[in-house]
């Protein structure tokens, strides 16, 4: 019997399933600091009079340069690539005429340097940084999956099996296991497609001047078409806006309107916004395009409520007794006090039956309390 055969036969399909969760879980976990890095540099260059603003804004996303200030040739940069070939490749450049904060003589970030608002891991080099809160909150909901997969798999402890074996179970019944089945989907439904769809990610921040003459309503009519919110006035006709609709058609339908005399933070030719444009405070989901965010705010607590919902009925209440009483038991392993809440269920079971109601609350608690962990990064606060 291969190993891989006596480990299914020993845990079963939940365990596998479990394990395998649980694993990408851990994967997810392990890639996050490699994603997003630690802090950035604050350092600065002073381009040739040569360059173009196409060039320059070229090198800014080739060499990961994040502009936080600066005006004529001279801006002040987060570099999120510190490796020593892309500063070297920058000090060599033909455009940059000077720098600061970087040493040329070893090709890398200078002591002292000033830390940045930025980070330098690989999702913020790609330009994928908002990615990075995405991927730590689904690799702690999938090892929370992963942990309760694996409690109401086949025996995980000889505490939780034992005590499994105290409590009577009920039969399992098709239409109860359909609604379940039900549920779950439509949780996961809303989870995996409806909510990202409509929420999307968060949205860039693009500059605008507009042309003289041009009338409020004028303005305001174009920035509703365009997905053009949270307005910012730099001037009378210099605005900045959240751009909630980046496609490329809005993108290259706003560029050639005639109101328009220029735009910073997008690429004209492909239509694109650019990765060094700063964050926003929107998104460019569906819901925010279509000025219904205000009411996207229930959508995932629903789809997990859904899920959650679904995976109890599935499981029946013999089996989610059988997880609060695993839980409970986990809890006591970390107090220290399994041994005696072990003894005085064995020599007591009728009171462990008794009490199968309270443990099953006790363990759903546990779980919104893990629901809550998964979801915002902590129990009392959010991500970073």
């Amino acid at each position: 019997m291969t190993r891989l055969a006596r480990w299914r036969l020993r845990v079963g399909r939940r365990g596998t399933v479990g394990a395998i969760v649980l694993l990408a879980g851990l994967l997810g976990a392990a890639a996050v600091p490699v994603l997003d890095g630690s802090q950035a540099h604050y350092v600065h260059v002073r381009w040739h009079p040569s360059i173009t603003a196409e060039q320059q804004q070229q090198l800014e996303w080739q060499h990961g340069l994040r502009r936080r200030s600066g005006t004529g040739r001279s801006f002040g940069y987060d570099l999120v690539n510190e490796s020593s070939w892309n500063i070297r490749a920058l000090l060599d450049n033909p455009f940059v005429e000077d720098t600061h904060d970087l040493d040329r003589d070893t090709a890398s970030v200078a002591e002292g340097a000033p830390a940045g608002k930025a980070r330098n891991g690989l999702a913020w080099r790609w330009g994928l940084e908002s990615r990075v809160t995405v991927v730590a909150t689904w690799a702690r909901r999938l090892l929370l999956c992963g942990v309760l997969i694996l409690l109401c798999s086949r025996p995980v402890t000889p505490f939780y099996v034992r005590t499994a074996r105290l409590l009577p179970d009920v039969r399992e019944r098709q239409g109860r296991r359909s609604l379940g089945i039900g549920l779950s989907a439509a949780g996961a439904l809303l989870l995996a497609v409806i909510g990202p769809l409509l929420q999307g990610a968060p949205s860039r921040s693009i500059a605008i001047r507009w042309q003289e003459g041009t009338s409020p309503d004028a303005r305001q009519a174009r920035e509703a078409r365009y997905g053009l919110r949270q307005q910012h006035s730099q001037g009378r006709t210099d605005f900045r806006y959240d751009l909630v609709d980046d496609s490329a058609a809005n993108i290259r339908a706003l560029a050639t309107d005639l109101a328009v005399v220029s735009i910073e933070g997008i690429d004209r030719e492909r239509g694109v916004v650019l990765p060094t444009a700063p964050l926003g405070g929107s998104r460019t989901g569906l819901g925010w395009r279509w000025g219904v965010e205000r009411y996207l705010a229930p959508v995932e607590p629903s789809g997990w409520l859904l899920l959650a919902v679904g995976a109890l009925v599935v499981a029946g209440w013999a089996r989610i007794r059988r997880v609060g009483v695993g839980l409970a038991f986990l809890a006591g392993a970390v107090s220290g006090e399994v041994q005696g809440a072990w003894a005085w269920s064995v020599r007591y079971p009728e009171r462990v039956r008794r009490l199968r109601t309270a443990v099953a609350v006790a363990g759903v608690f546990l779980f919104a309390l893990l629901l809550r962990w998964a979801t915002l990064g902590g129990l009392g606060g959010d991500d970073h």
